[in-house]
Protein backbone atom coordinates (compact mmCIF):
# COMPACT_ATOMS: atom_id res chain seq x y z
CA UNK A 1 0.00 0.00 0.00
CA UNK A 2 1.03 3.31 -0.96
CA UNK A 3 3.30 5.32 1.48
CA UNK A 4 1.91 3.05 4.56
CA UNK A 5 4.41 3.13 7.21
CA UNK A 6 6.08 6.10 5.66
CA UNK A 7 9.39 6.61 7.24
CA UNK A 8 10.16 10.49 8.43
CA UNK A 9 11.23 11.77 4.72
CA UNK A 10 11.95 15.41 6.12
CA UNK A 11 15.57 17.05 5.56
CA UNK A 12 17.49 19.34 7.58
CA UNK A 13 17.56 20.65 10.94
CA UNK A 14 17.48 24.14 12.34
CA UNK A 15 21.33 24.07 13.41
CA UNK A 16 22.06 23.16 9.78
CA UNK A 17 19.54 25.84 8.60
CA UNK A 18 22.08 28.24 10.14
CA UNK A 19 24.11 27.87 7.45
CA UNK A 20 21.70 27.29 4.97
CA UNK A 21 22.73 27.25 1.52
CA UNK A 22 19.48 27.02 -0.10
CA UNK A 23 16.05 27.66 1.93
CA UNK A 24 13.64 28.21 4.25
CA UNK A 25 14.90 26.77 7.59
CA UNK A 26 13.72 23.37 8.16
CA UNK A 27 11.55 22.54 11.03
CA UNK A 28 10.77 18.50 11.66
CA UNK A 29 7.41 19.47 12.93
CA UNK A 30 4.50 16.49 11.78
CA UNK A 31 2.32 18.05 9.52
CA UNK A 32 -1.23 16.54 9.89
CA UNK A 33 -5.28 17.43 9.92
CA UNK A 34 -7.52 15.73 11.84
CA UNK A 35 -10.94 14.99 11.25
CA UNK A 36 -11.67 17.75 14.03
CA UNK A 37 -10.08 20.20 12.93
CA UNK A 38 -11.73 23.63 10.72
CA UNK A 39 -12.32 22.60 7.23
CA UNK A 40 -11.01 25.55 6.98
CA UNK A 41 -7.61 25.49 8.11
CA UNK A 42 -5.03 26.09 5.96
CA UNK A 43 -2.91 22.88 4.71
CA UNK A 44 0.71 23.23 3.23
CA UNK A 45 -0.32 23.02 -0.30
CA UNK A 46 -3.19 26.00 0.14
CA UNK A 47 -0.27 27.99 1.85
CA UNK A 48 2.24 27.37 -0.60
CA UNK A 49 -0.65 28.65 -3.22
CA UNK A 50 -1.76 31.41 -1.23
CA UNK A 51 1.86 32.69 -0.99
CA UNK A 52 1.89 33.53 -4.70
CA UNK A 53 -0.44 36.15 -4.61
CA UNK A 54 2.28 38.24 -2.36
CA UNK A 55 4.57 39.91 -5.07
CA UNK A 56 8.15 39.40 -4.57
CA UNK A 57 9.86 42.21 -3.05
CA UNK A 58 13.14 44.18 -3.30
CA UNK A 59 14.30 42.52 -0.50
CA UNK A 60 13.91 38.90 -2.34
CA UNK A 61 15.41 40.27 -4.96
CA UNK A 62 18.14 41.62 -4.32
CA UNK A 63 19.30 38.39 -2.26
CA UNK A 64 20.64 37.26 -6.28
CA UNK A 65 22.27 40.57 -6.17
CA UNK A 66 23.87 40.60 -2.93
CA UNK A 67 24.90 37.05 -3.56
CA UNK A 68 22.80 35.77 -0.88
CA UNK A 69 20.66 32.28 -0.65
CA UNK A 70 16.88 32.86 -1.81
CA UNK A 71 14.52 30.98 -0.04
CA UNK A 72 11.18 28.52 -0.87
CA UNK A 73 9.20 30.90 -1.82
CA UNK A 74 11.15 33.03 -3.78
CA UNK A 75 12.11 29.46 -5.58
CA UNK A 76 7.72 28.97 -6.33
CA UNK A 77 7.22 32.53 -7.15
CA UNK A 78 9.77 32.45 -10.22
CA UNK A 79 8.70 28.64 -11.18
CA UNK A 80 5.19 29.41 -11.17
CA UNK A 81 5.35 32.87 -12.88
CA UNK A 82 8.05 31.97 -15.87
CA UNK A 83 7.55 28.61 -16.05
CA UNK A 84 3.50 27.09 -15.02
CA UNK A 85 1.63 30.29 -16.07
CA UNK A 86 2.87 30.32 -19.35
CA UNK A 87 1.99 27.03 -19.85
CA UNK A 88 -0.87 24.94 -18.30
CA UNK A 89 0.54 21.68 -19.12
CA UNK A 90 3.02 22.04 -16.55
CA UNK A 91 3.09 21.30 -12.75
CA UNK A 92 5.29 22.45 -9.91
CA UNK A 93 6.04 20.93 -6.98
CA UNK A 94 6.48 23.63 -4.00
CA UNK A 95 9.96 23.61 -2.57
CA UNK A 96 7.93 23.91 0.66
CA UNK A 97 7.57 19.99 0.20
CA UNK A 98 11.11 19.59 1.56
CA UNK A 99 9.43 20.86 4.77
CA UNK A 100 7.07 18.32 4.96
CA UNK A 101 7.19 15.41 7.20
CA UNK A 102 4.99 13.19 5.96
CA UNK A 103 3.28 13.12 2.49
CA UNK A 104 0.31 10.41 1.87
CA UNK A 105 -1.92 12.12 -0.85
CA UNK A 106 -2.75 14.04 -3.92
CA UNK A 107 -5.67 14.88 -5.62
CA UNK A 108 -9.06 16.87 -6.35
CA UNK A 109 -10.70 16.46 -2.04
CA UNK A 110 -9.50 19.33 -0.27
CA UNK A 111 -9.90 17.72 2.89
CA UNK A 112 -6.94 14.62 2.39
CA UNK A 113 -4.74 14.70 5.10
CA UNK A 114 -0.70 15.35 4.11
CA UNK A 115 -1.18 16.19 0.92
CA UNK A 116 1.15 16.84 -1.89
CA UNK A 117 1.88 20.95 -2.37
CA UNK A 118 1.56 21.61 -6.05
CA UNK A 119 0.98 24.71 -7.72
CA UNK A 120 -1.55 24.50 -9.19
CA UNK A 121 -3.04 22.71 -6.01
CA UNK A 122 -4.30 19.89 -8.84
CA UNK A 123 -4.27 19.24 -12.15
CA UNK A 124 -5.30 16.15 -14.24
CA UNK A 125 -4.10 17.62 -17.25
CA UNK A 126 -0.36 18.35 -16.66
CA UNK A 127 2.17 16.46 -18.65
CA UNK A 128 5.60 17.02 -17.15
CA UNK A 129 6.45 18.25 -12.96
CA UNK A 130 9.13 20.20 -12.07
CA UNK A 131 10.19 19.55 -8.54
CA UNK A 132 13.17 21.32 -6.66
CA UNK A 133 14.97 19.51 -4.79
CA UNK A 134 16.77 21.43 -1.21
CA UNK A 135 19.33 18.70 -0.71
CA UNK A 136 22.64 19.06 1.77
CA UNK A 137 22.06 22.68 1.86
CA UNK A 138 21.85 22.79 -2.16
CA UNK A 139 18.91 23.16 -4.10
CA UNK A 140 18.49 20.85 -7.14
CA UNK A 141 16.04 20.86 -9.36
CA UNK A 142 13.99 17.57 -11.03
CA UNK A 143 11.60 16.96 -14.15
CA UNK A 144 8.67 14.65 -14.26
CA UNK A 145 7.51 13.29 -17.74
CA UNK A 146 3.95 11.93 -16.48
CA UNK A 147 3.39 10.46 -19.90
CA UNK A 148 7.20 8.25 -20.16
CA UNK A 149 6.83 7.54 -15.98
CA UNK A 150 10.85 9.22 -16.02
CA UNK A 151 11.74 11.38 -13.65
CA UNK A 152 15.45 13.26 -14.98
CA UNK A 153 17.70 14.86 -11.70
CA UNK A 154 19.41 17.51 -12.58
CA UNK A 155 22.52 18.82 -9.89
CA UNK A 156 24.44 21.67 -11.03
CA UNK A 157 27.32 20.84 -8.76
CA UNK A 158 27.01 17.14 -9.97
CA UNK A 159 26.09 15.92 -7.05
CA UNK A 160 24.19 11.89 -7.22
CA UNK A 161 20.98 11.89 -5.47
CA UNK A 162 21.14 9.96 -2.13
CA UNK A 163 19.10 8.99 0.63
CA UNK A 164 16.63 9.95 1.85
CA UNK A 165 15.90 12.43 -0.79
CA UNK A 166 16.39 9.59 -3.87
CA UNK A 167 12.99 7.98 -1.67
CA UNK A 168 11.21 11.09 -0.97
CA UNK A 169 11.63 12.08 -4.73
CA UNK A 170 10.11 8.19 -6.31
CA UNK A 171 6.79 8.85 -3.47
CA UNK A 172 6.43 12.25 -5.19
CA UNK A 173 6.64 11.18 -8.69
CA UNK A 174 4.22 7.90 -7.47
CA UNK A 175 1.50 10.40 -6.60
CA UNK A 176 1.60 12.55 -9.20
CA UNK A 177 1.61 9.23 -11.73
CA UNK A 178 -1.34 8.22 -9.85
CA UNK A 179 0.60 5.55 -7.63
CA UNK A 180 2.79 4.16 -10.95
CA UNK A 181 6.09 3.42 -9.92
CA UNK A 182 8.47 5.83 -11.97
CA UNK A 183 11.87 6.02 -13.31
CA UNK A 184 14.47 8.01 -11.96
CA UNK A 185 17.86 9.39 -13.82
CA UNK A 186 20.40 11.59 -13.91
CA UNK A 187 20.85 14.37 -16.47
CA UNK A 188 24.33 13.25 -18.59
CA UNK A 189 27.17 16.07 -16.95
CA UNK A 190 27.46 17.36 -20.57
CA UNK A 191 24.10 18.31 -21.17
CA UNK A 192 23.37 21.23 -18.76
CA UNK A 193 25.34 24.77 -16.71
CA UNK A 194 27.38 23.91 -13.90
CA UNK A 195 27.68 25.74 -10.94
CA UNK A 196 30.85 27.23 -9.60
CA UNK A 197 30.34 29.20 -6.60
CA UNK A 198 28.71 28.06 -3.42
CA UNK A 199 25.54 30.35 -3.58
CA UNK A 200 23.63 30.44 -6.42
CA UNK A 201 22.16 26.82 -6.91
CA UNK A 202 18.49 28.84 -6.48
CA UNK A 203 18.58 31.27 -8.99
CA UNK A 204 20.53 28.19 -10.95
CA UNK A 205 17.77 25.74 -10.86
CA UNK A 206 15.39 28.52 -11.88
CA UNK A 207 16.91 29.78 -14.98
CA UNK A 208 17.44 25.58 -16.10
CA UNK A 209 13.80 24.89 -15.33
CA UNK A 210 12.82 27.33 -17.68
CA UNK A 211 15.49 26.13 -20.33
CA UNK A 212 14.00 22.59 -19.84
CA UNK A 213 11.20 23.32 -20.30
CA UNK A 214 10.90 25.85 -23.05
CA UNK A 215 13.53 22.67 -24.77
CA UNK A 216 16.07 25.01 -24.75
CA UNK A 217 18.25 22.26 -22.79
Amino acid sequence: MLNKNLEDLSVGTLEEDLINQGGTPQNNNIITIDDDENVDDAQLDEVANNALQIPLSAYNLNKVINKEYIDDVTIDSVINKDVVQRNPDILLVSATVWQQRIIENWGDERRLPNRLPTIPRYSTTFRKAVIPIHMQNHWNVAVLDKETKKCVFYCTLRWELGEPYYSKLKLICCLLCDGEECEIVTAPDDSFLMQYDGYNCGPMICMLAYRILNNEV
